[in-house]
């Protein structure tokens, strides 16, 4: 998560946390432009997949 970025402001991801997944889809050799795309292609709910700084792996269910 980058600061001062639409996630970082969300208030519920902080810098630093790392995306993994969403929609239960892996992005980790994804282009960012194709996670944005999944993303928009979400409609009013998304589902991350979220490893904080620490390793720990969370979930995270936030709507749009």
């Amino acid at each position: 998560i980058i600061p001062s970025s639409p996630a970082e402001r969300c208030g519920q991801l902080a810098v630093g946390d790392h995306l993994v997944a969403v929609n239960g889809i892996s992005i980790l050799n994804l282009s960012h432009s194709e996670i944005v795309n999944i993303i928009k292609e979400s409609g009013l709910r998304v589902t991350l997949k979220i490893s904080p700084p620490d390793g720990e792996m969370g979930l995270l269910n936030h709507q749009m």
